[in-house]
């Protein structure tokens, strides 16, 4: 009767401890107890994105090199931009990948198709990235707070032209319509950008860009009765602009951003291309004045403010650089939603302090 009496006990005992430790992990990943989404872990969603950009980009490199050997099979649409059968790879990548790993989470892409694939066979992307081990710390969000951006190809154009230095995978995860996570992938430098807003960067944004860096250079000169305008040892201001947005709209804006200085307009293909070499203080500013996509955007602006720069609406801008007018920052949290009219200005992380923002209302996203 005793030993049945300890046994019993025992049991009880484990029953107490697996339940103990099941409350933990509820409170510990923020789950709704009424079945109102999931808990997800920012750090293995990290861990995914990384290597799904990785394996979408070798999607890519397979696609391109099959076009070689035959040309005429490579464009499987006339569009502007045009879709290639690599964009199709590289989107089944990504999307189905995302589904296998996380199938409660939305996942919004660029392309609405994708190439064939047997989901099955699809393998499981690891949930623990060996860059993000050092990490001791986690999050843990809301399902439904969460949508994943992604572009499976960002520079199709260039792509088909064999510009292929400005070609991208982009995966961005926004949190309460928020860029938190960004990951950048150059298949053809096969290198890997990323970064966790407020917690960490890869090493590779620490260390010199290994990447082609290729820009054409525009004049846009200041009025002459501007005080300054002929000082040769005034430093021109560095902005960059797309490669397929050039013209007189996009000079009007500057000028009015920018009245007393003297600019040198940086023309390039990728948005990702262009937010990275901002990131990395290549340029003082990207200027888009334009509708953009917000799957082009969301990943480098998540490297870029995790860089301490900053990427701001022209909405909140007035006539120049040092408006302060009400700010308007860029939502990714509407899925329906996915293209952002009003133009933008980003600027370069600054070498001195910046004022302090006011703090938001979650901690994992307040600088």
């Amino acid at each position: 009767l005793q030993a049945v009496c300890r046994l019993r006990l025992n049991k009880l005992g484990i029953f107490c401890l697996i339940s103990a430790a099941a409350l933990l992990f509820l409170l510990r990943t923020e789950m709704p107890l009424l079945g109102r989404g999931r808990g997800v872990s920012i750090k293995e969603l990290l861990s995914v994105s990384i290597e799904l950009c990785e394996r979408a980009g070798q999607q890519i490199l397979r696609h391109r090199a099959a076009a070689k050997i035959n040309k005429s099979s490579a464009q499987i649409s006339d569009s502007a931009p045009p879709v290639t059968k690599a964009d199709l790879a590289s989107n089944a990548e990504l999307v189905f990948g995302f589904h296998k790993s996380f199938p409660w989470l939305h996942v919004v892409s660029e392309e609405s198709q994708s190439a064939p694939v047997d989901y099955r066979a699809l393998a499981l992307a690891s949930h623990r990235h060996p860059d993000l081990e050092p990490l001791r710390h986690d999050f843990f969000v809301n399902s439904n707070d969460v949508l994943v951006w992604v572009d499976p190809l960002d520079g199709t154009q260039e792509f088909t032209e064999h510009l292929l230095q400005y070609v991208s995978v982009q995966v961005c995860v926004a949190y309460r319509g928020t860029p938190l996570l960004g990951v950048l992938h150059f298949p053809f430098a096969n290198k890997t950008y990323w970064a966790w807003r407020n917690s960490r960067v890869s090493d590779s944004l620490k260390e010199q860009l290994n990447l082609p860096i290729v820009l054409d250079k525009h004049v846009l000169k200041s009025d002459s009765h501007i005080k300054g305008a002929a000082d040769k040892s005034h430093r021109r201001r560095r902005v960059l602009i797309s490669r397929s947005h050039r013209g007189a709209q996009l000079n009007s804006t500057a000028r009015k951003l920018f009245p007393n200085e003297s600019v040198d307009l940086l023309s390039a293909a990728g948005a990702g291309y262009k937010l990275l070499l901002l990131s990395k203080g290549l340029a003082d500013n990207y200027l888009h004045a334009g509708p953009i996509k917000k799957w082009d955007l969301c990943a480098g602006q998540a490297i870029l403010e995790a860089m301490g720069g900053r990427l701001n609406s022209l909405r909140s801008m007035g006539t120049d650089s040092t408006s302060s007018g009400h700010l308007h920052r860029i939502n990714y949290d509407n899925a329906e939603q996915y293209k952002h009219s009003d133009g933008f200005i980003a600027f370069a992380p600054s070498p001195s302090p910046t004022p302090k923002r006011p703090p938001t209302k979650d901690p994992r996203l307040s600088q």
